[in-house]
């Protein structure tokens, strides 16, 4: 029954976000098209995977020289192109892809080195409505389609191996502050949140880490604080 009311919940989500954007819909039919490119930083304090490093961390603090940090602060590249249609609405299409890492070294108690690192990555594919309120300000919300990876390397300068990839859907709500166009170029400033609508599952992540093979999920649905510095063209 847990399912099946998480399952209303999203689609209450879902017909809230349509309704959000059905009242972004303009009446008018001139439009350009502008592409966007920018750098996207974001702050999240993931619960299952920062409690797995700190549990691995604690469990083998006396032979540890460098311990393994939280998956907190990622940044990447924002990609994408923006239909702007009577300069009131921006439908958007984009790519965001964040990244982060962590390590841990040290000689066990069996005296054997120990090293591993973990490369976190998130790609967000995202559609994107924003009502243009002023020639300044614009506030929008998207929806998105979010691809989890995480690969380890047991050796420094050694090859990475993937042992998680996972995906969930979450939105971004942003508001947007535009410059004036400078030589064809405006730059604007969007401070967002991404809430998940579906869990991420680190399982493989805890099974890598603690050499185990568990089975039972570990799903984590996290916050993420951020902000894009973007780049459109034209007016």
């Amino acid at each position: 029954m847990k399912r099946v009311s998480g399952v209303r919940n999203n689609n209450w989500y879902l017909l809230l976000f349509c309704i959000f954007c059905i009242q972004l819909l303009p009446t008018s039919s001139s439009a350009q098209f502008n592409i966007k490119t920018g750098y996207s930083l974001s702050y999240n304090s993931p619960d299952v995977s920062s409690q797995l490093f700190s549990d691995f961390n604690t469990t083998n603090d006396d032979w540890l020289d460098n311990k393994f940090k939280d998956f907190r602060w990622m940044h990447g590249l924002h990609l994408g192109g923006r239909y702007l249609i009577a300069e009131t609405v921006g439908i958007e299409l984009g790519w965001i892809t964040k990244f982060d890492k962590t390590d841990a070294e040290g000689i066990t108690l069996n005296v054997e080195d120990f090293y591993r690192k973990y490369f976190y990555s998130l790609n967000q594919l995202h559609f994107a409505l924003e009502s243009i309120v002023t020639d300044h300000f614009g506030i929008g919300a998207s929806i998105n389609y979010d691809i989890l990876s995480i690969k380890a390397r047991y050796e420094d300068k050694g090859s990475k191996s993937r042992i998680l990839r996972d995906n969930n859907y979450s939105s971004n709500f942003f508001i947007t502050y535009y410059t004036d166009s400078s030589n064809g170029v405006r730059f604007a400033l969007r401070p967002y949140v991404r809430v998940p609508w579906t869990s991420l599952n680190y399982r493989d992540l805890s099974n890598d880490l603690n050499e185990t093979s568990g089975t039972e999920a570990l799903p984590d649905k996290t916050l993420h604080f951020g902000i894009s510095l973007l780049f459109f063209n034209g007016n």
